[in-house]
């Protein structure tokens, strides 16, 4: 679990949300509300998948700038606290 979520794990990850509970797992998982809201403007006309990806790809790009290294763990922990199974990760 300690491994660097790949591109093919977010996109994984995005087919298995609705986009209300994503808001609040990617919230969750760090990334801050304004900043998903502005993706969420950014990407409309691409759909509901591209925004949740590019969610996604922002927090991994804001955990690297903040020192941190982004693994599957923190992404089975937000899974967790919004009750999802975190298992499909490793298909």
């Amino acid at each position: 679990m300690k491994k660097v979520p790949s591109n093919k794990h977010l996109v994984r990850l995005t087919c298995k949300f609705g986009t209300a509970l994503f808001r609040d797992y990617i919230i969750n998982l760090g990334l801050d509300t304004q900043e998903y809201l502005n993706i969420e403007h950014q990407y409309e006309a691409n759909g509901v998948q591209s925004i949740m990806f590019m969610a996604l790809v922002q927090w991994k790009k804001d955990m690297t700038a903040k020192l941190k290294r982004p693994s599957l763990k923190h992404i089975g922990d937000a899974l967790r606290e919004v009750n999802m199974n975190q298992h499909f990760l490793c298909q």
